[in-house]
C-alpha cells in the first residue's frame, strides 16, 4: 500500500529555522537515503545574516551521510541591506514631497518608525534583536524571498508519476510550514508578513499554511528584549488571528503587490516553549529545534502523517471558538510534545564510520600484515640502477650521460689512443718519426685540453663542462627516482604499501649515500687536484729528451739495423706518451667526476633528509589524526545522548556491527585502497594516489618538462583537523548511503534494559511519556477556559506484531500505564517507538510566565517603543485581559455610556468629556471606535473607567429619582444604540462583540446568552417601575426578547452611533 503525501514547502526564518530545516533534511536522509528521494519537498531559509546559511548547524558538519546538507543558493535568501541601501531608505523616508510627489519608499514609511531607521546603519549581520529592522529586511528583499519560494514551489511539481514508483502517491495540495524564534529581530520581524505573501501566493482552500513558534528567551540569552519581543509578536499575531481584523500591507508597489486579508496569518498556529506543565526542561536549544523538526516531518513525511492530519482536522471547530472570559478572547493556537524511544542510527553509523576513519589512518601508517626489510627495499631499489654498489654507481651513471657526438668519455679517449697507437705503429723512417712526433704533441694537447681546468667554459675541458651540466640533470634523476620508489611504498595499492615501511627504507638508503660521501670525501682528499697543461708540457719536455737521446744513439750493425732499432724504441717510447697522456687525462676526468658525485650525493642526502623528516612530520600528523578518531568513538560510546526528548538505546556492539558491514575483513585491504584513492585524487609524475601528495609539491611546468622535475619536498599543508574533515566527508560519502544493518527491535531493547518484572519498564515509560507533553505550560484550569476533552490528541506508535516483545509493549501500555488501545498505532518502523501529544484551541492568556514577558515588554515599550512593533499606527490588544471582574465593571460602564450617548462619535473616534478632580475643567478624551480598542485603553486609564462607571451609576440614580427620564430620555436611546449593534455587518470590527452587547440566540449546541445592555435593560425597566408604583404614570415599555428585537426597535439614522456605518 502506497504511503499518501503532499507537495510542501518548509520555509525557516533566521538562525532557529535554519536548525529545524537541517534537521529536517537529517530526518529525510535517514529515512529515505537521499535528500532528493522526497523531490516533492522544497526549502527556503530566510536570514537577515549573511554568513547564517554558510554552516549547517549539525554535529556532523556540512555534509550527512556522504550528502552535502547545505542549502544551495537557490534555497537561500540572504535579506539584507547594505550601508548604501540604508542611506537611500533614509533619504527617500525624509523626502518632503513637493507637490506631494509619491516617493519609492512610501509603502516603507506607512509603517516604519521615523526615529528608528536613523540608528541602522546597514542589515548584515542579522537584525539585531529589533522587529521593525527584520520587517524591514523584507520589504526590501521580497522580490528575491518571492522568486525563492517560488522556485522552490515550482520544483516540488510534476513528481506524482516517479512518486508512486517510489511508493507514494501524490495528493492534492501543498503544505506549507514556516518555522523560526520570536525571541530575535528576523523570525520575530518578519513572521507575520511571510504568512501574509504566502496568502496571498498559495491561498487556495486546499493548501495549509502552518506555523511553528518558539517563544523561550532563556534559550537565547533570555535578555528583557527578548521577552519584549515575543510579547509585542504575540500581541500582533493575536491581533490578526482575530476575526474582523485585516492584515493590510504593500511589499511591492511597481508591481502592485498589496495585501489586504481578513484571515488569520497561519491555518495552525503552534507555539513551543522549552518545557512542559511538569516543568520538563529542555535547555539545549537545538535538541529543541530537533524535536520540532521530528514534528514537522511527521506532519508531512511519515507513517503517522496521515493519522496526524486526522486529528489535526478534528480541532479545527475548536479553534474557532472563543473563551469566556468577559473579554472574549481567540483560541486558535496549538502546541505539542513528542518523545521518542530510539535506536539512534545515525549515533550508531557515526560511530561506525568514525572506527572507519581510525582503521584506515592506521592502515596508511602501518599497512596490513606487512613489514618488510629495508635493507631488501634498498637492494631491490638499487638494482633498478644495475649494481647495488652506490660507488660504483653514482659514477658510473654520471659518466654514463656524459657524451660528445654520441661516445661517452672512456669510448671517446680509448678510439682517440686505439687510432694513435695504430699510426706510431706505421712509422718507419726518420721523417715519419719526426712528423709523427708533432702529431702526438698536437693532438695529446688536443686531448689534454678537453679535461683541463678553469673557472669558465671557455678555458674549462669540454668533458669536465659536460660534467657539470650533466650532474644536476643526474641529481634530478635521482632525486626522482628515489621520490617515485618512496611514492610507490606510500601508494595503498603498493604490496609493501605503509608510511613505516617507507621512512625505514629512506634510513636505509641515507645510511648508504652517507657512506658513500664519505668514501668520496676520501678519495678527493688524497688526490692533488687536477693536473694543468703545464703539468702536460713538463711531460713532454721529459719524453721529447729520450725520443731525442734515441735519435741520437749511433748503432753498431749499421744504418738499417740502427733504424729498425729506433722505430722500435720510437714506437715503445710514443706508446708510453699516449698511456701517460691518457692517464692524466682519465685521472682529471675521474676526479671531476667525484667531485660531481660528491655534489650529487650531498644534494641526494639532503633532499632524503628532507622527506624524512617530512615524513615524520605526517607521521605525527596521522598518528594525531588517529588518536583523534579514536578519542571520537570514545566520546561517542560515553555520549548520553540527549537529541531529543526520550531515550536512545544502543550498545556499542551495535557500532561494531555495522562497522563490519561498511569492512568486512575478507575485502578489508581491498576497500581501504579504495578509500584512499578517494582521498589522495592529485596525480604526480610517476606515482598517483599516493600519500607523497602530502610531502612534495610539483608545479604545473614541472608536471608537463617530466624530464627536468625535481621534487620540492614540503611539510604537509594540513593539520590534523582539517586532514580529519577531508577523510570523515570522504568516508561518510562512500557508506552514508548504505544503510545499516538489522538491529534488534526497540521493544525488545527497551524491555531488555528495563525489565518488567522489576517495574522498571513501567516506571521509564511514564517518565517519557510524561516528558512528550506539551512543550507550553498552560493554566488550564482557569476559570473562564473549559477544556472538554477535545482540546488533546495522544499518539504512541511502535510495529505491532506477534512478537513477545511487541505484546509485552502493548501490555505494559494498555494494562499498567493505563493507555487507552485507540491511542496506540501501529507503524513498520522497528527502530523507534514515537509518542506525540498535540493540544490545541487555548488563549495566549493561559500561557504560564506570559505575565514575566509583559513586565519586559511594558518596560522597553515605555523606554523605546519604536523597537517594539512592527507598524507604530496599530493599537493591538493585550494577551492579558484585565482581571475578569474589572473587565465586567468596565463592559457594563463603556457600553451603558455608550448607548446613552455619554460618548460623541466622531469621524475617526469617540469623544469623552470628563472632568478634573476638582470639577473645575473638562478634558476630551479620543477613544477608538473599534469597541475592544477603546476598553484596551480604557484598561489602561483607571482615571476613565472609574469615570464611565461613575456616569453610568449616575444614570442609574437619576432613573431611580426621575423614573420619567427612562421612558423620555434613555430608553429611546438605549432602543437605537441596540438597533444599530443588531444591524452591524459581519466585516464591520465591532461584529464579534454582538454577543457580548446585547446576547446570542440560543443554538443547538449553545443556550441563550443575555448581553449587557439586554440585563441593563432588564434592571433599568425593573428599577423605573418600582419607583412608579405610586405614581400615576405607567410605564408601557415591554422588554422585547432575543427573537423579535429587532421588528420592535424601528429605524435609526447608523451615523449618529458610528460614522464609519
Amino acid at each position: 500500500m502506497s504511503q499518501t503525501i503532499q507537495r510542501t514547502l518548509c520555509i525557516g526564518l533566521g538562525g532557529t529555522g535554519r536548525d529545524v530545516l537541517m534537521q529536517i533534511r537529517r530526518l529525510i536522509i535517514d529515512r529515505y537515503g537521499r535528500l532528493d528521494a522526497l523531490p516533492v519537498v522544497g526549502f527556503v531559509h530566510i536570514d537577515a545574516d549573511k554568513g547564517a546559511s554558510d554552516i549547517s548547524g549539525l554535529s556532523t558538519g556540512n555534509s550527512y551521510r556522504g550528502e552535502n546538507i547545505l542549502f544551495t543558493p537557490a534555497e537561500r535568501v540572504i535579506a539584507t541591506m547594505t550601508s548604501q541601501e540604508i542611506d537611500q531608505l533614509l533619504g527617500g523616508l525624509e523626502q518632503q514631497g513637493e507637490f506631494d510627489r509619491k516617493s519609492p519608499y512610501d509603502h516603507i514609511k506607512s509603517w516604519l518608525p521615523p526615529q528608528l531607521i536613523r540608528n541602522v546603519k546597514a542589515i548584515e549581520d542579522g537584525a539585531g534583536g529589533i522587529r521593525p529592522v527584520g520587517r524591514l529586511s523584507f520589504f526590501h528583499n521580497y522580490r528575491k524571498i518571492k522568486a525563492a519560494i517560488e522556485t522552490a514551489e515550482n520544483r516540488t511539481r510534476g513528481h506524482e508519476q516517479a512518486m508512486l514508483g517510489h511508493g507514494f502517491s501524490v495528493e492534492p495540495g501543498l503544505n506549507i510550514f514556516v518555522v523560526g524564534s520570536l525571541c530575535g529581530g528576523t523570525g520575530s520581524g518578519m513572521f507575520l508578513d511571510v504568512a501574509y505573501a504566502l496568502r496571498k501566493a498559495y491561498g487556495d482552500i486546499e493548501n495549509k499554511l502552518v506555523g511553528y513558534w518558539i517563544i523561550s528567551p532563556e534559550l537565547y540569552g533570555d535578555t528583557p528584549s527578548m521577552n519584549a519581543n515575543v510579547y509585542a509578536a504575540l500581541k500582533e499575531l493575536n491581533h490578526y488571528a482575530a476575526s474582523n481584523t485585516r492584515f493590510e500591507a504593500c511589499y511591492d508597489p511597481q508591481q502592485l503587490v498589496n495585501i489586504n486579508e481578513d484571515r488569520p496569518p497561519f491555518d495552525f498556529t503552534y507555539i513551543l516553549s522549552n518545557r512542559t506543565a511538569t516543568d520538563y526542561r529542555i535547555l539545549d536549544k537545538n535538541k529543541l529545534c530537533n524535536v520540532v523538526a521530528h514534528k514537522i516531518f511527521l506532519d508531512f513525511g511519515d507513517e503517522l502523517t496521515s493519522v496526524i492530519k486526522s486529528q489535526k482536522d478534528n480541532f479545527r471547530d475548536k479553534l474557532t471558538r472563543l473563551d469566556s472570559h468577559p473579554r472574549r478572547n481567540i483560541q486558535r493556537y496549538l502546541t505539542f510534545g513528542l518523545a521518542k524511544i530510539y535506536s539512534p542510527q545515525d549515533r550508531i553509523g557515526k560511530m561506525a564510520l568514525t572506527k572507519v576513519s581510525q582503521r584506515l589512518v592506521k592502515f596508511w601508517l602501518k599497512g596490513i600484515g606487512q613489514s618488510p626489510d629495508p635493507g631488501l627495499l634498498l637492494n631491490r631499489f638499487l638494482s633498478k640502477w644495475g649494481d647495488s654498489d652506490l660507488e660504483r654507481a653514482f659514477p658510473y651513471r654520471l659518466q654514463g650521460m656524459v657524451l660528445d657526438n654520441g661516445k661517452t668519455f672512456v669510448q671517446a679517449l680509448k678510439a682517440w689512443g686505439t687510432k694513435i697507437e695504430q699510426e706510431i705503429g706505421l712509422v718507419q723512417k726518420p721523417d715519419d718519426r719526426s712528423q709523427l712526433l708533432l702529431q702526438l704533441r698536437s693532438e695529446t694537447r688536443a686531448q689534454f685540453r678537453k679535461v683541463q681546468p678553469g673557472e669558465s667554459d671557455d678555458i674549462r675541458g669540454a668533458w669536465l663542462t659536460r660534467i657539470q651540466k650533466t650532474q644536476p640533470q643526474l641529481t634530478n634523476s635521482i632525486v626522482n627516482e628515489i621520490g617515485q620508489f618512496f611514492g610507490e611504498l606510500l601508494t595503498p595499492s603498493h604490496p609493501e604499501f605503509s608510511l613505516n615501511s617507507a621512512r625505514g627504507w629512506l634510513e636505509a638508503i641515507l645510511t648508504q649515500i652517507n657512506d658513500y660521501q664519505r668514501g668520496l670525501e676520501d678519495y678527493i682528499q688524497t688526490k692533488d687536484g687536477l693536473a694543468t697543461p703545464e703539468d702536460l708540457d713538463t711531460q713532454w719536455r721529459s719524453a721529447e729528451r729520450r725520443l731525442q737521446d734515441l735519435e741520437e744513439k749511433k748503432g753498431f750493425l749499421g744504418v738499417l739495423d740502427n733504424n729498425k732499432q729506433k722505430n722500435k724504441d720510437f714506437q715503445v717510447e710514443a706508446t708510453q706518451i699516449v698511456t701517460n697522456t691518457k692517464k692524466l687525462i682519465q685521472e682529471n676526468f675521474d676526479y671531476q667526476l667525484h667531485k660531481s658525485a660528491l655534489v650529487i650525493a650531498t644534494e641526494v642526502s639532503s633532499f632524503i633528509r628532507a622527506l624524512i623528516q617530512q615524513a615524520g612530520t605526517l607521521s605525527q600528523l596521522l598518528t594525531s589524526v588517529e588518536r583523534n578518531f579514536e578519542k571520537c568513538a570514545e566520546d561517542l560510546e560515553r555520549l548520553n545522548t540527549d537529541g531529543i526528548t526520550g531515550e536512545a538505546l544502543f550498545s556499542p556492539e551495535d557500532a561494531n556491527t555495522c562497522y563490519l558491514d561498511f569492512l568486512p575483513e575478507q575485502n578489508e585491504k581491498a576497500i581501504l585502497i579504495d578509500i584512499s584513492g578517494q582521498i589522495l585524487t592529485d596525480k604526480f609524475i610517476f606515482v598517483e594516489k599516493s600519500l607523497l601528495y602530502f610531502l612534495v609539491q610539483v608545479t604545473d611546468e614541472e608536471k608537463v618538462a617530466t624530464s627536468s622535475i625535481r621534487y620540492q619536498v614540503r611539510s604537509p599543508d594540513v593539520d590534523d583537523r582539517s586532514l580529519g574533515t577531508n577523510i570523515t566527508a570522504t568516508i561518510d560519502k562512500i557508506f552514508g548511503t548504505q544503510a545499516i544493518g538489522s538491529l534488534q527491535p526497540v521493544m525488545a531493547r527497551f524491555l531488555q534494559k528495563y525489565p518488567l518484572a522489576s517495574g522498571n519498564a513501567e516506571r521509564r515509560m511514564r517518565q517519557i511519556i510524561s516528558e512528550a507533553q506539551p512543550l507550553l505550560p498552560l493554566l488550564v484550569r482557569d476559570g473562564h477556559f473549559y477544556e472538554d476533552g477535545g482540546n488533546k490528541s495522544e499518539i504512541i506508535a511502535f510495529t505491532r506484531t506477534d512478537d513477545r516483545s511487541s505484546q509485552q509493549l502493548q501490555e505494559l501500555l494498555t494494562r499498567n500505564v493505563g493507555i487507552a488501545e485507540s491511542t496506540i498505532k501501529s507503524i513498520q518502523n522497528n527502530s523507534e517507538i514515537v509518542i506525540v501529544n498535540e493540544y490545541a484551541a487555548f488563549p495566549l492568556r493561559l500561557i504560564q510566565g506570559i505575565d514575566r514577558m509583559r513586565e519586559h515588554y511594558d518596560r522597553e515599550y515605555s523606554q523605546n517603543r519604536s523597537r517594539i512593533h512592527n507598524d507604530y499606527r496599530q493599537v493591538f490588544s493585550e494577551i492579558i485581559p484585565p482581571d475578569a471582574r474589572r473587565m465586567e465593571e468596565m463592559q457594563d460602564a463603556f457600553y451603558a455610556c455608550l448607548a446613552f450617548g455619554i460618548l460623541t462619535a466622531q469621524d475617526n473616534c469617540y469623544l469623552y468629556e470628563i472632568e478634573d478632580e476638582f470639577g473645575i475643567s473638562k478634558n476630551s478624551i479620543q477613544l477608538s471606535l473599534v469597541w475592544s480598542e477603546a476598553l484596551e485603553q480604557i484598561s489602561k486609564a483607571v482615571g476613565i473607567a472609574n469615570s464611565l462607571n461613575a456616569r453610568r451609576k449616575d444614570i442609574i440614580t437619576e432613573i431611580q429619582t426621575d423614573p420619567s427620564q427612562w421612558q423620555d430620555l434613555y430608553l429611546p436611546r438605549l432602543k437605537t444604540f441596540i438597533q444599530y449593534v443588531v444591524g452591524l455587518p459581519r466585516e464591520h470590527p465591532n461584529y464579534p462583540e454582538i454577543g457580548i452587547v446585547w446576547g446570542e440566540d440560543m443554538t443547538i449546541d449553545r443556550a441563550a446568552t443575555e448581553g449587557i445592555l439586554k440585563r441593563l435593560w432588564g434592571y433599568l425597566d425593573k428599577l423605573a417601575k418600582t419607583n412608579l408604583v405610586n405614581s400615576s404614570k405607567t410605564l408601557q415599555a415591554q422588554r422585547p426578547t432575543t427573537q423579535d428585537r429587532e421588528s420592535s426597535l424601528g429605524e435609526i439614522d447608523a451615523d449618529i452611533i458610528d460614522p464609519r456605518v
